[in-house]
């Protein structure tokens, strides 16, 4: 089976080629993803997801069962207030993507009502142009002369 190659600009200046076979499955494939760049990332936050869920759910379990020593019970309200933090951050995060949205959208819309307005001007002189230039036909001219 031929393997076909195409070139992508990563950066500007930087062609990078790429090669896949016709008819392969991209559920898998890695080539041409942004995931070789970010595994270490993936793998560090799953990581650090696991070690937070496997050292807070003692506290939390060792809370509803009062049997929290003081360290326990202030490393348990550090975990709280971190969770409740992490709430209004998504919360503010939501309310500015909002915001973000919006303005695109704004731009988009307004670029699609500009682009119309090109479309429609140089139909209008694409009209007036063709009227200006295009003659009559001779029988129309000869039909118009002969009239009293």
């Amino acid at each position: 089976v031929a393997r076909m190659v195409y070139t992508r600009i990563v950066q500007p200046g930087q062609p990078k080629k790429y090669t896949y076979r016709p008819g392969d499955s991209l559920l898998l494939r890695l080539s041409g993803t942004v995931l070789p760049k970010v595994w270490w990332m993936m793998a560090l936050t799953m990581a650090t997801t696991w070690f937070a869920c496997l050292f807070y759910d003692p506290l939390r379990r060792g809370r509803k069962d009062q049997s929290l020593d003081k360290m326990e019970k202030i490393i348990h309200n550090i975990f709280a207030d971190m969770e409740s933090a992490l709430n209004y951050l998504t919360g503010f995060v939501t309310f500015i993507l909002g915001f973000f949205n919006s303005t695109v959208f704004y731009r988009w819309w307004k670029m699609r009502e500009l682009c119309g307005n090109i479309v429609e001007a140089s139909q209008n002189t694409a009209m007036q142009v063709a009227v200006f230039f295009v003659r009559e036909p001779r029988e129309a001219v000869a039909a118009a002369e002969e009239e009293p």
